[in-house]
């Protein structure tokens, strides 16, 4: 894509629509690569600005090969994407399917997902519950629980743990924390699997 076209838009702007209509990364060929332009190009397609610097620019006049191996590299990084993403979809269904209440956390402990079993325990909507604070919703009498390690909810409170729902309902339960770590060994988010002890 050129930054400069005849018509009413420019580049950038037919690069955005490209985008969003139907995901598909671009590469610019151009010889306007000045910051306020690289700044609006960056808006286009994150994925596009891993090519060459600045950000996925091939600079007018460049060699043929030099296009082909960016067209590559992109075109290997959207299939890469695509994997990870149908992956990540495959997990999301398993994880909304099963009968044990899921919530997933990031690492200040605001809720990321919670599937249909985990909101019949603690009688609250997911909707209204995405990006609060845990303990808001995983309601102890009385207890806070760390969940910052991996462990069993008996093994961190050291006895039965008595879930209080929204609706005042209270439900002995069991279950196991895991915490996700990201390449670094750096914890990012945990996953609380939980349970009616005595259904």
């Amino acid at each position: 894509m050129g930054i400069v076209l005849e018509g009413n838009i420019d580049g950038i702007e037919a690069a955005e629509t490209i985008r969003t209509k139907f995901d598909i990364p671009v590469i610019y060929l151009t010889a306007y690569s000045d910051k306020s332009t690289v700044e609006r190009a960056k808006t286009t397609h994150p994925s596009a600005f891993i090519l060459k610097e600045p950000f996925g620019f091939l600079h007018k006049p460049f060699e043929e090969n030099e296009l082909y191996t960016a067209i590559d590299i992109l075109l290997s990084r959207k299939y890469e994407e695509k994997i990870l993403k149908d992956y990540d979809n495959m997990i999301f269904s398993i994880l909304k399917s099963v009968s044990d209440g899921v919530i997933a956390v990031d690492s200040e402990d605001r809720i990321k997902f919670m599937n249909s079993a985990a909101e019949k325990l603690t009688s609250c909507n997911k909707e209204s519950s995405i990006s609060k604070n845990f303990y808001e919703v995983f309601n102890f009498p009385g207890l806070k629980i760390d969940i910052s390690h991996e462990s069993t909810l008996d093994d961190i409170v050291n006895g039965e743990v008595l879930l209080n729902s929204k609706t005042d309902i209270k439900t002995l339960i069991e279950g196991t924390i895991i915490p996700i770590n990201d390449k670094n060994g750096i914890g990012e988010s945990k996953i609380i699997i939980f349970r009616n002890k005595n259904p």
